[in-house]
């Protein structure tokens, strides 16, 4: 009987820790469920990330090549433009006819 009241204030310190313990492993776990969430995102965003830079990367080659069409495509409007206006004849200091 002694020895179970000295015993006694042992046994409910164990049984706080064992409660504080269990409380701790509890945010543990959720604290590590949390990191794994945060993780897989990271993941998603970065995969998103690559996803968009080569799409960026491809837009940005099909708007040089346009860019390099209407280049060529003005660059052959003014040659027309140059070769209609080559038998042109201007007429000055003529009098309107007489109609």
């Amino acid at each position: 009987m002694v020895l179970d009241e000295k015993l006694s204030p042992l046994k409910s310190e164990m049984s706080d820790l064992r409660e504080k313990v269990g409380e701790m492993t509890t945010f543990l776990d959720m604290t590590n469920a949390k990191y794994e969430e945060v993780i897989s995102k990271l993941k998603q965003s970065e995969a998103q990330k690559a996803q968009i830079v080569e799409e960026n990367k491809v837009l940005r080659n099909a708007a040089l090549e346009m860019d390099k069409k209407v280049k060529h495509l003005n660059e052959s409007l003014d040659d027309l433009e140059q070769y209609s206006r080559r038998d042109c004849l201007e007429l000055r200091r003529i009098p309107p006819a007489i109609v």
